[in-house]
């Protein structure tokens, strides 16, 4: 639990800080637009071995902190990071992450996580975002959080092997 707790939040506030240096307006996104915090949610599941009320659970808690440290939209996060492990679940009942596809497992999820929030701010007309918005933030995010997703999951290998922590194959 210490390992994914860590890597929770090394991912959220490595994600936040990288956010500080790189323009993160709607208008104006770096190529390098960070959201290591969805990522983390696709990678810290297999260390549940399949204990999907406390993955879920993890979620809902990584969620609140999540907005109260990063957002003002309390509880937002904590019921789309909740629906994002439930999504992640289904799809490993069928694909098992890998090296080879952990990279596009974390940018589905990306996705999936801002249609979820452009849907909600637009149904509470909290902010001026369009779809031309949303399209420019996921094609904006998918080249360094591609990246994190595969070196993460590499890096997480090496730590359980060597130190023996169980988790999914």
């Amino acid at each position: 639990m210490f390992l994914i707790s860590f890597f929770c939040i090394f991912s959220l506030l490595f994600s936040s800080n990288l956010s500080m240096f790189l323009p993160y307006e709607i208008n104006n996104l770096s190529i390098l637009t960070p959201a290591f915090h969805i990522v983390s949610i696709c990678l810290i599941y297999p260390y549940f071995n399949k204990n999907n009320k406390k993955y879920l659970l993890f979620l809902a808690i990584y969620g609140l902190i999540f907005d109260i440290t990063i957002t003002n939209t309390l509880f937002l996060n904590i019921i789309i990071f909740v629906i994002i492990g439930y999504i992640l679940t289904k799809i490993n009942k069928t694909i098992i992450l890998s090296k080879v596809n952990v990279g596009f497992i974390s940018i589905f999820l990306l996705t999936t996580y801002n249609i979820i929030n452009f849907i909600f701010l637009k149904i509470v007309n909290y902010t001026n975002y369009q779809l031309k918005d949303l399209y420019y933030l996921i094609i904006n995010s998918i080249t360094l959080n591609f990246i994190y997703a595969t070196l993460s999951f590499i890096i997480l290998e090496n730590i359980s092997l060597k130190y023996k922590i169980k988790k999914l194959n």
